[in-house]
């Protein structure tokens, strides 16, 4: 292995070919976090609205049960 001056090291690490690759490389990174970044953000928001959409039929199953649990109550304690 040979040894490099300083300018002659940062012609070797910069050569066209390898900007050409680097600069390649950097876009699909960049679409990458992009594309998943959105993808996340969908799933994030999917994931809010069954959230909300199960705890609101959830507090309907209680609600229904809260009231037919009165009504029983009602039902056996009323004196004829």
């Amino acid at each position: 292995m040979e040894y490099a001056s300083g300018g002659e090291l940062f012609e070797r690490i910069c050569k066209p070919a390898t900007l050409v690759k680097m600069r390649s490389l950097i876009k699909f990174f960049i679409l990458f976090f992009i594309f998943f970044r959105d993808l996340y953000i969908y799933f994030y928001v999917a994931l809010v609205f069954v959230l909300l959409q199960a705890r609101f039929f959830f507090q309907q199953l209680i609600s229904g049960v809260s009231y037919c649990h009165t009504m029983v109550c009602k039902k056996f304690l009323c004196f004829h």
